[in-house]
This record gives C-alpha cells, sequence and structure tokens, in this order.
C-alpha cells in the first residue's frame, strides 16, 4: 500500500482505549489504494465487533493511522471462535509500523491475539502484552 497522509509517523500519540466500540471506521472504501481508516482503538473495536459477528472483510484493505493503548482492558480477538462458531477475517490489515501496547486477551478458546484468526497482517507492533488462550496464542495474532 502507498503512505497515507495524516498518519503519525512519529507515533507519538497514542489513542488510548475506554472499552467502547465505535459505529464506524475513520473513512475509506476498503480498496487497496483506499483502506478503510483506524484512528482509534474503538474503530479496531468496530472490527472486532463487525468479524466476530459475520462479516469477514474478504479482500478488503485496513490502514492503522495512530499507535493505540488498549489500556488492559480485556480486548476480543478479531476473529476465532465465537461460541461453536469459527469467525475468520479475510482481510488485509496494515499497522503501518504503529504500535498496540497494553493488549490483555483471557479467553478460553483457540485463536487468542489481537487478531485471532485469518488475514493479513503486517507492519504491526505488540507490546507488554498478556494473552492467553488454549490453542493458537499469540500477540499479534493467534
Amino acid at each position: 500500500m502507498k503512505p497515507l497522509e495524516g498518519f503519525d509517523v512519529q507515533q507519538t500519540n497514542f489513542d488510548v482505549w475506554d472499552g467502547s466500540v465505535a459505529s464506524d471506521f475513520a473513512g475509506g472504501t476498503g480498496t487497496q489504494l483506499d483502506p478503510y481508516l483506524i484512528s482509534s482503538a474503538s474503530q479496531l473495536a468496530y472490527l472486532a465487533s463487525k468479524v466476530n459477528t459475520g462479516t469477514n472483510y474478504s479482500g478488503k484493505y485496513f490502514a492503522l493511522t495512530v499507535s493505540l493503548d488498549l489500556n488492559f482492558l480485556e480486548w476480543t480477538p478479531i476473529g476465532g471462535n465465537v461460541g461453536s462458531t469459527t469467525r475468520i477475517f479475510h482481510g488485509i490489515f496494515d499497522g503501518y509500523n504503529h504500535t498496540a501496547a497494553n493488549l490483555y486477551v483471557n479467553v478460553d478458546t483457540n485463536y487468542a491475539g489481537l487478531f485471532g484468526y485469518g488475514g493479513t497482517i503486517s507492519n504491526l507492533n505488540i507490546t507488554d502484552a498478556s494473552v492467553t488462550g488454549v490453542n493458537y496464542v499469540g500477540g499479534a495474532a493467534g
């Protein structure tokens, strides 16, 4: 993907998550040249909510525009086991070398991480993470 205008390229600003879920992304149409923009932790939680209720975003592109402080609030992985169903993220997520810090995942299922299952995740840093699950457990992806 090409660099996007308006990114916090110095990565000095962290959006601190308050546990809320946004109602949409910051912009974009999901194409490679116009990815869905994620400019807050609540927008990343929106992505998790959409994937975990059945939207797989097959072939859609995402760009993280700021670093995120997930505040050690309980995070639900993007994709993975939801009840008896496995939800799969089929999108392409570029973190643009931003950071997701203070990640806390504690699930009693497989696929535990910021992303649980599926997709292509690149250029994303994870710091200060506590991730617990059954099988397929990781920071960025289970």
